[in-house]
């Protein structure tokens, strides 16, 4: 991808361009360091014939030999790094200018080497002369003080040129890029020749190629493996699991189209459930509603308590009409035999004192026995009670229906049409003559 990024943007010279702009600053900074270190060496190695320069030693022994052992220690590591460096040159794995560096690295070291030996052996002698109580002669301090400043100074100045070389060597590793680029850029703005991408292209699809070929040779052994723990042939254990796969492919399909049939019947429910609810909004606190008689006439039965709550299709009460009354009459079979149907019949309600006018609706036979199930029956559902003499019982019966005029005032609510109420009826007999 580097290679392929150069090949159609091309290289940044101007980059480069920045990085030699700063080495040679960087260059110019050691180099105005190693004068000045340089000029304050020359200064002290002047000063130090006249004695003028006095530096009085402090610290202990153990610091001043640790410092010297920590310098040792880094001066062998960086010419170490150096012989390395200068050994991986010939084989072009490194430039010149990372050995030049490794070296002047080398250079800073041994001269901070230098500069920590006499730093113990000062330390040594202002020792021993505490411990013994002889104070040193007040000449010999500077003399001996005089040359460690001098040896550090040294020290430093070298330091310094080392880093002009380490800078000079940074200049012109960034000079050689930008040389080297501006060679490698043609007039189309090509930093890296298209033979080289190709070359590295196909060596891309060719390392591809081997991870895809390991790849399957990974997954045969798989299969193998599998095939020989389960005990079943490789060609059967694959045509098996292709098998599962498909199937279990197509329960996931079943299952995804069962879900989406479960959502959209959800879905579904809810808006019936909201239409419900809005439907039955407008009954929903009405605690009564009117409810219209198919006729007009007198509720003789209810079935419902005040203030229940009634369900659809439920029975509320019995209406009675008074336009439809009737009598019945359980007669002896040979009586009604002799009765004409076809002649009026009068009737005399109890509690009234007109008498009525009625006609022979029905006559039918019954047994005692179905006269008395009649008789409960009627009692239960409409409260008639037709008197059955005790000498009928075990005789063949009739029920005589005689149709009647409504009886006075019977439309007032507590006569109830006259139902239930004791009456007398007279009958026409058939002439045979």
């Amino acid at each position: 991808f580097r290679y392929q990024d150069a090949l159609e943007g091309g290289l940044d010279v101007a980059m480069v361009s920045g990085d030699i702009d700063r080495y040679r600053a960087q260059l110019d900074s050691a180099i105005a360091e190693a004068n000045t270190a340089r000029t304050n060496y020359q200064r002290h190695q002047q000063l130090l014939g006249s004695g003028m320069d006095v530096d009085i030693a402090s610290g202990s022994v153990a610091q001043k030999q640790a410092e010297l052992d920590s310098a040792a220690a880094a001066a062998e590591a960086a010419y170490s790094d150096y012989q390395r460096y200068a050994s991986l040159l010939d084989s072009g794995a490194i430039s010149e200018q990372q050995v030049d560096r490794a070296k002047a690295a080398w250079k800073a070291a041994e001269a901070e080497v230098r500069r920590s030996k006499s730093a113990p052996d000062i330390a040594n002698a202002t020792l021993n002369a505490t411990q013994s109580g002889v104070a040193i002669n007040s000449r010999d301090i500077p003399e001996v003080v005089s040359q460690e400043r001098v040896d550090r100074l040294q020290a430093e100045w070298e330091t310094a040129e080392a880093k002009v070389v380490q800078a000079q060597a940074a200049l012109e590793e960034a000079q050689a890029t930008v040389a080297a680029a501006e060679r490698g850029v043609s007039l189309d703005g090509s930093a890296v020749s298209s033979e080289r991408v190709e070359q590295l292209k196909s060596e891309w699809d060719a390392a591809e190629a081997e991870v895809a070929r390991l790849q399957a040779a990974l997954d045969g052994a798989q299969t193998t493996l599998a095939a020989s723990q389960s005990g079943m042939p490789t060609g059967q254990y694959h045509t098996t699991k292709t098998n599962l796969q498909a199937q279990r492919l197509e329960l996931l399909q079943k299952i995804q189209e069962q879900t989406n049939l479960v959502a959209t019947l959800t879905t579904q429910l809810g808006q019936n459930k909201l239409q419900l609810q809005n439907a039955q909004s407008p009954y929903s606190d009405k605690q009564k509603l009117e409810i219209t008689a198919p006729f007009t006439g007198v509720v003789y039965q209810t079935e419902r308590e005040r203030g229940e709550k009634l369900n659809e299709s439920e029975f509320v009460l019995s209406l009675i009409d008074c336009n439809d009354v009737w009598v019945e009459a359980i007669v002896n079979a040979k009586q009604a035999s002799r009765i004409d149907a076809n002649k009026p019949v009068r009737v005399r309600v109890e509690g009234y004192g007109e008498k009525l006018t009625g006609e022979v609706a029905l006559m039918q036979p019954v047994s005692s026995i179905q006269a008395v199930e009649e008789r409960t029956r009627l009692m239960q559902v409409q409260a008639l009670a037709p008197a059955i003499p005790p000498n009928f019982v075990g005789q063949p019966l009739t029920r005589v229906t005689v149709k009647i005029p409504p009886p006075p005032n019977a439309e007032q609510s507590m006569q109830f049409c006259g139902v239930g109420q004791a009456t007398r009826l007279t009958f026409k007999q058939k002439s045979f003559w």
